[in-house]
C-alpha cells in the first residue's frame, strides 16, 4: 500500500536525469540532481523550487556522485572525462583517458562515479568493463 504524506516533486529539468543525490554540508539539507545536459539542480528541501543551479560539464554527462561528507561532486562524461568539482561547480580536478603519465590508469566512455563515503577516494566505471580507484595524495607527497 502506498500512502503517507505527500512527497515533493520539482519539475524544472528538462533532460533526462543521471544523478541524485542527498547532502547536508554545513546543516543545509539539500537534494542535487544532474542532467545529460551537464545542468546540476540545488533544491532546499524546504522550498518547491531549485534555489541553484550549475552547468557543470561541457560535454553530455553519463554519471554524477556527491560526497557524503566533503563538499565536493564528480561528473562523468562518453568522451572519457571524469571532472571533480567543488559544491559550487568550480573544476577541482580533471581526470582524462589521454595521459602522458606511463603508467596511469586509462578508461573507456563513464559508465558510473561514485565517492567511497568517509575518504577522498573515487570509484569510476567504464563502458570498457575497467573500474579505477583514484584517491588524492597529501600535497607534501609529490616531494618524495
Amino acid at each position: 500500500r502506498i500512502g503517507g504524506p505527500r512527497v515533493p516533486q520539482y519539475t524544472e529539468h528538462s533532460n533526462w536525469v543521471v544523478g541524485i543525490a542527498f547532502t547536508s554540508y554545513s546543516q543545509r539539507y539539500e537534494v542535487l540532481s544532474g542532467t545529460v545536459s551537464g545542468e546540476v539542480r540545488v533544491w532546499d528541501l524546504r522550498m518547491s523550487n531549485s534555489v541553484r543551479q550549475l552547468d557543470v560539464q561541457g560535454r553530455a554527462m553519463t554519471t554524477m556522485s556527491v560526497h557524503k561528507r566533503i563538499p565536493m561532486m564528480a561528473t562523468g562524461t562518453h568522451a572519457q572525462f571524469v571532472k571533480i568539482l567543488a559544491a559550487d561547480g568550480d573544476t577541482l580536478q580533471v581526470l582524462r583517458y589521454h595521459s602522458k603519465k606511463f603508467c596511469e590508469l586509462r578508461f573507456g566512455p563513464v559508465s558510473f562515479v561514485t565517492f567511497h563515503p568517509t575518504r577522498y577516494r573515487l570509484a569510476v566505471a567504464a563502458t570498457d568493463a575497467l573500474v579505477g580507484l583514484y584517491e588524492s595524495k597529501p600535497k607534501d607527497s609529490d616531494s618524495t
